[in-house]
């Protein structure tokens, strides 16, 4: 009786449970009703009651079961449980990864696009960006999710805005467009050219960006919020080109368009930027606050007020209303970095709270501006040491979260502009450093404000290195791609210049997946890639400096020029007039590079080249016959040409052997490789004599004839002359040799025009630099035109055919200046082979060859024009041209003369 009662209780609890079990299509049904029908706080309850009844009722688990598992993350990830949204994601990509009849892979296109939103919010970028592409090359084969993939390039856009690389912003956008205006939907159009204009704007493309803007406003007539985000960014556009009421005027429009679409940042958005316009532009302070104080109104999440108080720091900053500053500014940061909240003004985040943060560029601004308060506080009262201390260790973290940055960035572009964007903060890091007193953070931050881009290319070169053939192969590869798609677009006209972008895009995807992929599976390529370490003063002594010599830097500022000079035992930091600089420096620029100018106004040169001297050199305390090897800012300075004495030529050659370097850091990154034989080190040299009649360069008479004579410097030669010297031959064979020696023409300017190499029957430009292996040179020689000259990309330097070939990893070259005259240049590049082969140091080595020509020149001959725009670059240490050939053929007859006679008397034994 006891059984049986029993089981009359169990049995219908069994009914139950199989009463909820339902079939894979009711199931399905069920999904869909959920999702249309269910209030929003109670949809998550009741998937998660589904997902219950697949496990429990022992379901197959399908695409329906996938999407249950889609959907519970994807709400997950609006309720902000960003684990948990990740957690059901991958759950869901798990199944349709499994090739089954039962699963969909095109669904993958949702969860991968999902995923990368996720990844977006939680700072894992390189994951986000993961997804994207794996979301992208999904539903690229599927007519019915092209609309996500449109929607994945626009969310692609906006994660690269945020971490500021916004070459990739552009190109993402105008992929996203493209493929929006395929699928004919104008919403997204609209988004997708919103994220490439304020890209546009930051680059301060302005008339693209107008372009893009306009198409924004005829395809959002019903999209209030997309007018509200043009007019918002027409506002920037025309604070940009000075016409505030204007962009007055579209502010409040962009409000009004906010307003209507009911979205709250978009209004705080206008009244902060409008704001912002008060503040820096019109010096309004009170309107600026009031519209300060309406914006936090409108903005819930923290970073967000906190970009509101940086503003009102910032006026208060302007106002001199220092005390207040500092409260909003630390006030900032406490709403900005989760998990610090600290009121002390001398506390900082740490770096490794900041480096998952997405939107790095707001954070940077307060961290900025934090230390530029904390300086003025100390100028304000002098005896306020532990401000200036403050400043210092505030200027460290934003150095910092400038370097995170700019390992985010793949694209030039973005880095330059960052590299320009941050030069204020590291002309007051320099300050604040001098103000102190402290020579070892002055260097450091002399160096993080230049050539920073070009140490990261040799991190890059040093890393392959590490690689296997096949995967260095593979990474050349697809950097020639890149090069060749950058290339046709220069070229594009308006038919083809979006397909052409988005291959380039395509391609630059490919290389930075495979870069990625290599970091992740070779953490020596990692390591080595990412070293950014400055030397100390000491190990700059110890280990890159040679023989005493002395390192002489400068910065070059909006208030004032620093120098900082690094003997074998002293250490001299020295700030100095800007407006003297200035003045004294484009006179020189003037004289020194035409020679009528210069000799027909030779008093007023030695009296500027002689004040030049005083200024830049006098007060470094260079002993007499010092070698010093010079990091400029910006465009080269022949130092070898001025003049001590303002009456009579007494100039820096006859007293230094002077060589230039782009920084420290990548003088110790340009070592001398030591490979092949130094007995015969072998030489490279050109000279294409003529050119192609569609080339339009005069004949180098006499350039071949020279190259022979230095080819009896060395027994393993090559000399490609005439015809023979074309474009492929130098790419090709140059790489083997260790001296390269270039007689040919080149142009180059500091407008921005793309430096070029000429050879017989073509050109080589500088964006086109790039050989097929590994190059032996160590030393390149370009006897050509202006191969030093280039546009001065102000915070990282000039880009010039010298800086190209020394990013190849070339440690010596060998450059000009100006439009250098043949007959001095003959002279003195066979000049310096004497020296060469003497195993002097190439510094010394061209000291000597001037001044050898110097001696028996012209008194023409003798002008600065003439002989002093040759200026080594990089290192200095002995090349040397390895036994002579007599020498060599000498050894060659006697070890035959002895063989002969050991066989002869062998034979009469």
């Amino acid at each position: 009786m006891t059984i049986w009662l029993l089981l009359w209780l169990i049995i219908p609890v069994f009914a139950v449970e199989n009463n909820n079990c339902k079939e894979p299509q009711e199931m399905y049904w069920l999904l869909n009703n959920t999702l249309a029908r269910t209030e929003r706080n109670l949809v998550l309850k009741e998937l998660k009651a589904q997902e219950k009844i697949w496990v429990d009722c022992g379901l197959i688990k399908d695409s329906t079961y996938a999407k249950v598992l889609h959907e519970i993350g994807r709400n997950y990830w609006l309720r902000n449980d960003l684990d948990s949204a990740i957690k059901y994601t991958l759950r869901a990509i798990d199944l349709n990864l499994q090739k089954r009849p039962q699963t969909q892979r095109k669904n993958l296109c949702n969860s991968y696009f999902n995923l990368g939103i996720i990844y977006a919010k939680k700072g894992e970028i390189e994951k986000s960006v993961d997804a994207f592409e794996k979301s992208i090359s999904i539903g690229s084969n599927y007519p019915d999710k092209i609309y996500i993939v449109s929607k994945v390039y626009k969310q692609m856009a906006s994660v690269f805005f945020y971490q500021g690389d916004f070459d990739k912003t552009v190109l993402a956008g105008e992929k996203g467009y493209e493929i929006a205006r395929g699928v004919g939907d104008h919403k997204l159009m609209s988004e997708s050219l919103i994220e490439k204009a304020q890209a546009l704007i930051e680059l301060n493309r302005l008339n693209e960006a107008e372009i893009a803007l306009n198409q924004v406003i005829k395809l959002s007539d019903e999209y209030f919020d997309h007018l509200g985000a043009a007019h918002s960014l027409y506002a920037e556009v025309s604070k940009k080109q000075g016409r505030y009421n204007q962009a007055i005027s579209h502010f409040n429009k962009s409000f009004t368009y906010f307003e209507k679409a009911d979205f709250p940042y978009g209004c705080g958005q206008a009244l902060l930027n409008q704001g912002n316009l008060f503040v820096v532009e019109l010096n309004d302070y009170d309107r600026a606050v009031q519209n300060y104080k309406r914006a936090m109104d409108y903005f819930y999440w923290p970073e967000e007020r906190a970009i509101v108080y940086e503003s009102i720091a910032k006026a208060k900053l302007k106002q001199g209303l220092l005390e207040e500053a500092m409260e909003i500014s630390q006030q900032a940061l406490n709403e900005y970095v989760v998990g610090f909240n600290d009121q002390n003004w001398f506390s900082n985040p740490k770096a490794e709270a900041i480096k998952p943060i997405v939107d790095k560029t707001g954070l940077l601004s307060i961290v900025i501006q934090k230390g530029d308060i904390l300086l003025e506080h100390f100028k304000k009262d002098l005896s306020k040491k532990d401000k200036l201390n403050a400043a210092l260790a505030t200027n460290m973290l934003a150095d910092s979260m400038i370097d995170y940055m700019r390992f985010e960035h793949s694209e030039e572009g973005s880095k330059l502009f960052w590299r320009q964007k941050t030069r204020e903060m590291y002309e007051r890091a320099i300050e604040a450093s001098y103000l102190a007193g402290n020579r070892e953070k002055a260097f450091h931050f002399l160096e993080k404000s230049k050539a920073v881009l070009l140490a990261d290319r040799l991190n890059e070169l040093g890393a392959t290195h590490l690689l296997s053939e096949t995967d260095r192969q593979k990474e050349l590869d697809l950097r020639g791609k890149v090069t060749e798609w950058q290339n046709k677009l220069e070229s594009a006209d308006d038919s083809t210049i979006a397909s052409i972008r988005g291959k380039l895009f395509a391609a630059q995807q490919q290389l930075e997946t495979f870069i990625k992929s290599l970091e992740k599976t070779n953490p020596l390529y990692y390591a080595y890639k990412y070293d950014n370490k400055v030397p100390s003063v000491g190990d700059l002594r110890g280990s890159i400096l040679k023989d005493g010599q002395t390192f002489l830097s400068y910065f070059v500022g909006d208030s004032a020029v620093y120098g900082l000079a690094i003997g074998p035992v002293k250490t001299v930091f020295k700030r100095m007039d800007l407006e003297e600089y200035n003045l004294l420096t484009s006179t020189f620029q003037r004289l020194i590079s035409d020679r009528n100018t210069q000799n027909s106004n030779f008093g007023e040169y030695l009296r500027v080249s002689s004040a030049l001297y005083k200024l830049l050199i006098t007060p470094f305390e260079i002993p007499e016959g010092a070698r010093v090897i010079i990091s400029p800012d910006g465009s080269f300075l022949p130092f070898s040409a001025l003049s001590r004495s303002d009456s009579h030529p007494d100039f820096l050659v006859n007293h230094y052997a002077i060589s230039y370097t782009y920084s420290a850091v990548v003088l110790g990154k340009l070592q001398r490789k030591r490979t092949g034989s130094w007995i015969f080190p072998g030489f490279f040299g050109m000279a294409p004599v003529h050119f192609a009649t569609s080339l339009n360069q005069a004949p180098l008479s006499g350039s071949d004839q020279v190259l022979r004579n230095i080819d009896r410097y060395f027994f393993r030669s090559r000399i490609a002359a005439g015809r023979d010297a074309s474009r492929a031959e130098f790419v090709n064979s140059s790489p083997g040799y260790r001296i390269v020696q270039l007689f040919t023409h080149a142009s180059a300017d500091s407008s921005g025009s793309i430096p070029t190499l000429f050879f017989a029957d073509s050109t080589l430009r500088l964006n086109e630099l790039s050989l097929p292996r590994k190059p032996l040179t160590e030393l390149l020689i370009l006897s050509a035109c202006q191969t030093g000259v280039g546009k001065n990309q102000r915070g990282e330097g000039v880009f010039s055919l010298a800086r190209g070939f020394a990013a190849l990893g070339i440690p010596s070259v060998l450059t000009t200046l100006w439009s250098v005259e043949n007959e001095p240049v003959y002279h003195i590049t066979q000049n310096l082979y004497d020296q060469i082969s003497d195993d002097l140091p190439l510094d010394i080595a061209l000291q000597k060859a001037q001044k050898q020509w110097l001696q028996t020149a012209s008194r023409h001959g003798q002008l600065p024009y003439a002989w002093a725009g040759m200026v080594i670059v990089g290192n200095t240490e002995p090349v040397g041209t390895g036994i002579p050939p007599m020498a060599m053929y000498a050894s060659i007859g006697l070890l035959l003369v002895i063989a002969l006679g050991t066989g002869y008397r062998r034979s009469r034994k």
